[in-house]
């Protein structure tokens, strides 16, 4: 009796360990990876690409004009909006490519062993998916849109040149307009 009792505490344990890791690198709200677990993964990419020789890019898309979804709709329909481009992002970007959640309305991916052209065209294809994106459910009538900068490690002596490379494209998407890939 004793030892089952050790046993089922043992599971219990074990579940809620599982479950603490798993809150430790998931954003709650969306179900993807969060920024801790990215840039874990991006730091040892980056390293092993470098000493490889092998390409690897990284991006950042951000919601267009995602405050005016909160104050024009609400908080609940940020939300939705966020766990709906989450859901995108996951369902066009393959496989091999690591998504998380930044923060607040950006979202970042890891495409290791992709070019930073391999990488452009994906982010394309889900800045075009975004755009066309039935927003009905949770903001009647809104039309989303993200921007987004793509950089390939080449080049760059260390991973976190590489984020800031990445900022520095979506901004430069933002300033020519939005709604764009730049990289």
């Amino acid at each position: 009796m004793a030892d089952e009792e050790k046993t089922r505490l043992l599971h219990q344990l074990q579940d809620k360990s599982e479950a603490f890791e798993r809150q430790a690198r998931e954003d709650a709200l969306t179900g993807v990876q969060n920024r801790r677990s990215l840039d874990e993964r991006l730091a040892q990419s980056f390293e092993i690409a470098t000493r490889m020789q092998q390409p690897l890019s990284f991006a950042l898309l951000d919601i267009d004009h995602f405050k005016r979804i909160n104050d024009e709709y609400s908080h609940a329909a940020g939300d939705e909006a966020l766990r709906e481009v989450a859901r995108v992002l996951s369902s066009v970007l393959e496989d091999d490519a690591m998504l998380a959640r930044w923060g607040g309305e950006e979202f970042a991916v890891l495409f290791p062993l992709a070019t930073v052209e391999q990488a452009r065209v994906r982010c394309e294809a889900a800045r075009a998916a975004i755009e066309h994106m039935n927003c009905d459910a949770f903001a009647p009538g809104w039309r989303m849109s993200v921007s987004g900068g793509v950089c390939e490690r080449t080049g760059l002596s260390h991973h976190e040149k590489l984020v800031s490379r990445a900022d520095q494209l979506l901004y430069e998407a933002k300033r020519a307009g939005r709604n764009r890939i730049v990289g």
